[in-house]
């Protein structure tokens, strides 16, 4: 399984979601050797990686004057304690 790095610009979401779930699927597998799991391991790293930057760019697009938040105890606590 190699995934290129023009095959997850030009993946849609869903495409994404289904091979990395195939991805995962196969280096949860109990037969594969060390080797075999490193490069998947790898792989589900691109996943992730391309599926939050794409995640953020959606975030920043619908909000543009979004500014992180910072509670007395640190970042992004609730105020229910």
């Amino acid at each position: 399984m190699k995934f290129s790095s023009k095959w997850f610009s030009n993946a849609t979401d869903d495409e994404l979601e289904s091979e990395r779930e195939k991805v995962r699927e196969r280096y949860v597998d109990g037969t594969i050797d060390i080797d075999e799991a490193d490069k998947l391991y790898d792989t589900l790293h691109r996943f992730d990686s391309e599926m939050i930057d794409r995640a953020n760019s959606k975030y920043e697009k619908e909000h543009p004057d979004a500014k992180p938040r910072h509670r007395e105890h640190g970042w992004y606590l609730s105020n229910d304690d």
